[in-house]
């Protein structure tokens, strides 16, 4: 399924399927993500954003929160997964 991404359940036990919402995030939570995706730094995507690091990282630190994300490795994953679901249904 598009919006199912493998990520840890809190537990620490790594293969839970969690469901992601799009829909869940703000746009500017997405578009952070957009740029996480394509292996921007949190500095770089702030330069594109036209917004402080410290924003980008606000951003990533409620994402994270709101996914239970413990690890950039699966805030990654949840990024690509984001804009993988955003992609048009040919």
């Amino acid at each position: 399924m598009r919006n199912d991404v493998v990520l840890t359940d809190g537990s620490g036990a790594p293969g839970a399927a969690v469901a992601v919402d799009p829909s869940a995030l703000a746009p500017r939570e997405k578009e952070t993500l957009r740029y996480i995706a394509r292996g921007y730094t949190h500095a770089q995507a702030a330069r594109r954003m036209g917004i402080s690091e410290a924003t980008v990282d606000t951003y990533v630190k409620r994402v994270r929160q709101k996914f239970k994300l413990g690890n950039k490795a699966e805030l990654t994953l949840l990024a690509i997964q984001v804009a993988w679901s955003e992609l048009p249904v040919l």
